[in-house]
């Protein structure tokens, strides 16, 4: 899957924010477990794509 450079600036940004770490469990986020951005406030429900309203969090705990 090919990303936008400003996906991954922000990709990075959240990645740091939470020191490499899935936000649900705690355990790191590597090549080998994956990633996915998640929205807290999910944008059906009047959520934003800002920062401030997303995580990253293993694939397995984004389901």
């Amino acid at each position: 899957m090919q990303y936008s450079e400003r996906h991954l600036k922000q990709w990075v940004i959240l990645y740091l924010s939470q020191d490499g770490r899935c936000a649900l469990c705690g355990g790191a986020l590597t090549d080998e477990t994956g990633s996915h951005n998640h929205n807290l406030v999910y944008r059906m429900h009047g959520g934003t794509d800002a920062l401030s309203n997303r995580v990253l969090l293993h694939p397995h705990g984004h389901q």
